[in-house]
């Protein structure tokens, strides 16, 4: 009877131990995955407010473009012209990263 006694205090025992060693292994990946979402939640605001200032760059520079050309030729051909530049600069640009996710995924 002491024997299994002893049988079952020791399965108990390791299973504490074991439970405790679980807990000190969840908390330190938490820890680590807390960081790591902090990170790239940073980097994720950082390039939406990167792409902000991308669409208000590119907007000012077909706007410089669409000036000039007046300068050269009548308004309306002057917005065709800005409008059809910024278009096809937009397409190589999905392209361009559809080239780019394609190698990615190779």
């Amino acid at each position: 009877m002491k024997m299994l006694s002893d049988f079952v205090i020791s399965v108990f025992e390791l299973a504490e131990a074991e439970g405790r060693d679980l807990r000190t292994t969840v908390r330190t990946e938490a820890a680590a995955l807390r960081a790591e979402i902090l990170c790239l939640s940073l980097a994720i605001g950082v390039l939406a407010f990167a792409v902000l200032l991308f669409t208000g760059a590119a907007g000012l520079i077909v706007f410089g473009l669409l000036l000039w050309l007046e300068s050269q030729v009548s308004r309306p051909l002057a917005a065709v012209l800005a409008g059809l530049g910024a278009f096809v600069l937009g397409i190589g640009c999905v392209v361009l990263f559809r080239l780019l996710t394609r190698k990615a995924k190779s």
